[in-house]
């Protein structure tokens, strides 16, 4: 602790940060766990529909962006190591993208 003079508001506040901050934490991983699995949800679709027919499918059915769809397939194909990686790594500022981008450079 440095010399500042903490007032009891000063120090709730300073609470109040730190709490919503480990909310946000939690939530970007939440953002992160329900994009895997979006992205094993699409994987499936594309088995499922036949050649050639998932882009049209998704364009018409599917209330997400075309790279979005691409970035939670990859995601997907993350092993659970990767995940858990990710999480210890703290970095969730970085939200799916960031795990994106850990997949892709692997």
């Amino acid at each position: 602790m440095g010399t500042e003079v903490a007032t009891p508001k000063a120090l709730a506040l300073a609470e109040k940060i730190n709490s919503n901050q480990m909310l946000i934490d939690k939530q970007m991983m939440d953002m992160v766990e329900k994009a895997i699995e979006s992205g094993n949800c699409l994987l499936e679709l594309k088995s499922e529909l036949p050649h050639g027919q998932f882009r049209s499918f998704c364009k018409d059915h599917i209330r997400v962006k075309k790279s979005q769809v691409h970035n939670y397939m990859l995601a997907a194909q993350a092993d659970q190591q990767m995940l858990v990686e990710y999480k210890q790594s703290g970095n969730y500022q970085k939200g799916l993208q960031g795990f994106v981008d850990l997949v892709a450079n692997r």
